[in-house]
């Protein structure tokens, strides 16, 4: 009996590598003929992402310029359980080296509660533990570095409105005597957010932002506010298909976020 379940979880497992590699099996999270096929900011980067039935399989980011792609710059590789839970990420450079891995942890009710990262020899750098409240939205990010044990860094903490869309975010800077980093307040449209699909955990699920106030806390006491204005134009399900982003701050200027959904006829 035992060696038969073994067969048949070896028989799932060659299963999902063979779907995995067909086109004919991927779809994505913007129903069952579209997938996001690429973003590319206009002025640095281009990224090319696969999904395996509605989730994300595989990420490649590329340089680019003057409405170029260019050489390869990293690639994200997505391993899952059989439940289709990310158990650990694979960052690997333009070469093909690793670089690093993430391991997820989840607590009973399905959620990443904590992320360990380590170099290519597998030696501790970072953790990150989440906290949630009684909706499971995302209120604690607590980010630890690793240095014979693990030395809290940052903590940042999540407000939410009755939409369950954070209004406030507030970084803290712990390993200076709890020091302010910044503090941000954000409004929304009432449109599809594309942004979260090929993100492994985010408090911004649910829209898109229409204006981000972000407030620097300098250690000489000193404010900076900077404020972020989004522009969209969306496809026909709702989904920003091209993003304009004007800043307060004039060396700051404007950029432009494109994303690719690909839709089959």
């Amino acid at each position: 009996m035992r060696n038969l379940k073994v067969f048949f979880l070896l028989a799932l497992v060659a299963l999902f590598w063979s779907c995995s590699d067909d086109d004919s099996t991927i779809t994505g999270p913007f129903g069952p003929d579209c997938f996001l096929v690429a973003t590319t900011d206009s002025s640095t980067k281009y990224t090319e992402i696969t999904y395996w039935n509605d989730n994300v399989l595989k990420l490649h980011s590329y340089s680019f310029s003057n409405g170029e792609k260019g050489g390869l710059l990293s690639s994200v590789e997505y391993d899952r359980n059989f439940l289709d839970d990310f158990k650990s990420i694979k960052v690997f450079n333009g070469t093909g080296n690793l670089e690093r891995v993430d391991s997820i942890s989840y607590n009973s009710k399905g959620l990443i509660y904590e992320i360990i990262t380590y170099n290519n020899k597998y030696e501790r750098l970072e953790r990150v533990t989440l906290a949630y409240d009684n909706l499971n939205n995302l209120i604690e990010e607590r980010v630890f570095k690793f240095d014979i044990n693990w030395i809290i860094k940052i903590e940042t903490k999540y407000i939410y409105d009755s939409e369950n869309r954070v209004t406030t975010s507030v970084r803290n800077q712990k390993t200076t005597d709890g020091s302010l980093i910044d503090s941000s307040f954000y409004t929304y449209d009432n449109m599809n957010n594309i942004e979260y699909t090929t993100k492994l955990y985010t408090p911004f699920k649910k829209n898109n932002f229409l204006s981000v106030e972000n407030i620097y806390y300098l250690n000489s006491g000193q404010r900076i506010t900077e404020t972020l204005l989004y522009e969209y134009e969306y496809n026909e399900k709702g989904y920003p298909i091209k993003t304009k982003i004007t800043s307060s701050i004039p060396e700051n200027g404007i950029k432009y976020q494109h994303n690719t959904i690909n839709c089959t006829d």
